[in-house]
């Protein structure tokens, strides 16, 4: 099963978060879903900011990346089961 992969991985699927905007998170159409609005968000606050390499490292930028598909993986779970 995928989620017995994340967590040997030591990935744990959080609660999605809430919209930070005025969007719907997960459309379903069919046999797809679309995921949007994602951001680097843990424990309900943005954890990295600003633009890559000024702002941020590379490093940094791959796990905000982490993070945001994470989320996506939270929100098609909260949705899809």
């Amino acid at each position: 099963m995928i989620e017995d992969k994340l967590i040997e991985l030591g990935i744990e699927i959080p609660t999605p978060p809430s919209p930070a905007g005025s969007y719907i998170p997960v459309v379903i159409t069919g046999n797809l879903a679309f995921v949007s609005g994602q951001i680097p968000m843990k424990e309900g606050r943005v954890v990295f900011e600003g633009k890559v390499p000024e702002e941020q490292s590379v490093d940094t930028a791959r796990e905000a990346a982490k993070i945001c598909i994470i989320n996506v993986l939270a929100q098609l779970k909260a949705n899809l089961g």
